[in-house]
C-alpha cells in the first residue's frame, strides 16, 4: 500500500503546532487532513493510527486552544 506523504507531512505539522501551541496552525492543519480524506477516492485514506492522532489533537485545541 503506497504511503499518502501528504497526510504525513500535514500530522507532523500538526503535532509540531501542538508542541508549540500554536492552535491557529493545528486547527488549519486539522482542517487539511480532513479535507484530504474527504477528497480521496483512489488513494488510501488515512490509518486507524492517523486518524486517532488527529481526534487526539482535535480534542487537545478544544481543551487547550480557548486557556
Amino acid at each position: 500500500m503506497p504511503v499518502n506523504t501528504d497526510s504525513k507531512i500535514n500530522l507532523e505539522q500538526a503535532h509540531a503546532a501542538r508542541s508549540s501551541a500554536n492552535w491557529t496552525l493545528l486547527i488549519q492543519c486539522l482542517q487539511q487532513l480532513i479535507m484530504e480524506e474527504s477528497a480521496r477516492k483512489q488513494t488510501p485514506p488515512l490509518t486507524e493510527s492517523e486518524r486517532t492522532q488527529v481526534l487526539d489533537l482535535a480534542l487537545e485545541v478544544l481543551i487547550s486552544g480557548d486557556l
